[in-house]
C-alpha cells in the first residue's frame, strides 16, 4: 500500500498523528491517532454521524427507527418533534441497530433527530429523518408596531406548522424604499421574531418582507407590508450653550460669591470699628468733624508750660456746658486796726479769689480748629480770653 493507506486492497485511510507510522495490515499507529480520531486503528471519529437512518410507521402512535451499527458509538440520543417542531419524545438508547418510539398522541407528521454519543460523552453531528428542508411558507402576522421619523419596528410569527421544513434557525428580512427605482435599503438576518430598523428618512414610504430560515436555507418572503415614517419635529434654532462655557460660568459665579462672603463681613467690621473707635488727627487730638468745640479752663499746673508748647485740652459736648461762677470766700477773718484798743470784725476778700465774669466761648469747627489755634498763638496774651490768661500768665 501507498503511504497513508492500509487493509485489503489498500482501501482504508490511516489517521495517525504526524511523525508516526501506520501498519499496512491493521492501520494501527505507532504514536497515536490524530485529533478527533480514536480506536485501535484510529478509524473512529466524533465527526461521524449516524449512517443509514430510516423511520417507518406501522401504527398512528408508533415509529420504528433503524440505522447502521457503529462499533465506535457507546449510545444514541433520539429526539422526535411534531410538525410544529415541538419535542414530543426524547430518549437515550444503547441499542445498536434499531429502536421503537411509542406513545405518540396524534398521527401527525413527525421528524426524528438522532445523534451518536461517543466515549467521554462526546456527541457527534445530528441526523434527521425525514431530512430538513427549506420552509415552504413565509412567516405570518407581519405588522408594523411603531414608526418614528427615523425608524420602523416590525414583528411577525413563524410559518404555519407542517411547512417549516425543520427547526427555524432565524429570519431574513429586507426593507425597500417605495420609489420608481424600488431599491432595497436594508437586508439582514435575525434570530428574533421582531426588528427595529433605524437610519431612515422622515415622511418616506417603505416596504418590508421577511422569510424563515432552517439549516438548509431560507424559505419564501412574506407579502410586502408598507409603512411611512412620521414627520420630523421642528428644529429649534435656539443655540445650545456650550457645556464648557456653562461650567466656566458656574465656576466664576461660585468664585464671586465666595469673594463677597469674605469681603462684605470685613467691610462691615471696619465700618463698625470706625464708629466705635474714632482715629486721632495729625496732632493727636480727637477729630471734631461735624461737631462744635468749646475750650474749658484747666486747672493751673504747678509749673505752667509755655503757651507755645502745649494746647489746652478740649472736651466735646453737643452743647456748651454750663460754667459755674466762682464764689468768693466770705469767711470772716479777724484783722487788727490802728487802734490797739479796738478790734473790728471785717470780712476780708482775697484778691486772688476775685470773681471773674463768665465769658461765652466761641464755637470752632474741626476743619477750622488748627487755624484758630495758630491765630490765637500769634496774638500772644491777648489772643485767648482773660480767664485762660489769668491762670497761665
Amino acid at each position: 500500500c501507498n503511504e497513508g493507506t492500509f487493509g485489503a486492497d489498500c482501501q482504508q485511510t490511516c489517521h495517525c498523528v504526524s511523525g508516526g507510522t501506520c501498519s499496512k495490515d491493521t492501520g494501527e499507529c505507532s504514536m497515536g491517532c490524530e485529533a478527533s480520531y480514536f480506536g485501535t486503528n484510529c478509524q473512529c471519529s466524533i465527526q461521524n454521524g449516524v449512517l443509514g437512518l430510516e423511520v417507518t410507521s406501522g401504527d398512528p402512535h408508533q415509529l420504528f427507527v433503524t440505522w447502521q451499527p457503529d462499533p465506535c458509538v457507546s449510545g444514541y440520543e433520539l429526539t422526535t418533534r411534531d410538525e410544529c417542531e415541538d419535542i414530543v419524545y426524547q430518549e437515550m438508547t444503547l441499542e445498536n441497530a434499531y429502536h421503537f418510539i411509542t406513545g405518540l398522541e396524534s398521527p401527525l407528521s413527525h421528524r426524528v433527530y438522532m445523534r451518536p454519543v461517543y466515549p467521554g460523552n462526546e456527541r457527534g453531528p445530528e441526523v434527521t429523518f425525514p431530512q430538513i428542508t427549506k420552509p415552504t411558507m413565509a412567516p405570518v402576522d407581519v405588522n408594523f408596531t411603531s414608526a418614528t421619523p427615523y425608524s420602523l419596528s416590525v414583528s411577525w410569527s413563524k410559518p404555519p406548522c407542517g411547512s417549516r421544513g425543520g427547526i427555524i434557525t432565524g429570519y431574513t428580512y429586507k426593507l425597500t424604499e417605495v420609489s420608481p427605482e424600488s431599491q432595497a435599503v436594508i437586508q439582514s438576518v435575525t434570530s428574533d421574531e421582531s426588528v427595529t430598523i433605524e437610519g431612515l428618512t422622515p415622511l418616506t414610504e417603505y416596504s418590508f418582507q421577511v422569510a424563515a430560515n432552517t439549516t438548509v436555507g431560507a424559505g419564501p418572503y412574506s407579502q410586502a407590508s408598507n409603512k411611512t415614517t412620521s414627520k420630523a419635529p421642528a428644529v429649534d434654532d435656539t443655540p445650545v450653550p456650550d457645556s464648557s462655557s456653562a461650567v466656566a460660568g458656574a465656576v466664576v459665579a461660585t468664585i464671586v460669591i465666595l469673594i463677597l462672603l469674605v469681603i462684605v463681613p470685613i467691610v462691615l467690621y471696619k465700618r463698625r470699628t470706625r464708629q466705635t473707635k474714632q482715629p486721632l488727627d495729625i496732632d493727636g487730638d480727637v477729630p471734631l468733624k461735624g461737631r462744635d468745640a468749646h475750650f474749658l479752663p484747666d486747672q493751673k499746673p504747678e509749673n505752667p508750660p509755655s503757651a507755645y508748647a502745649t494746647v489746652n485740652p478740649v472736651e466735646i459736648y453737643p452743647e456748651p456746658p454750663p460754667t459755674p461762677k466762682p464764689k468768693p470766700d466770705l469767711k470772716p477773718r479777724w484783722v487788727s486796726t490802728n487802734s490797739p484798743k479796738e478790734t473790728l470784725e471785717q470780712p476780708v476778700v482775697d484778691e486772688d479769689e476775685e470773681e471773674l465774669p463768665y465769658a461765652e466761648l466761641p464755637s470752632v469747627r474741626e476743619e477750622n480748629l488748627a487755624e484758630y489755634i495758630r491765630s490765637k498763638d500769634k496774638a500772644g496774651k491777648k489772643g485767648f480770653p482773660t480767664d485762660f490768661q489769668k491762670r497761665y500768665y
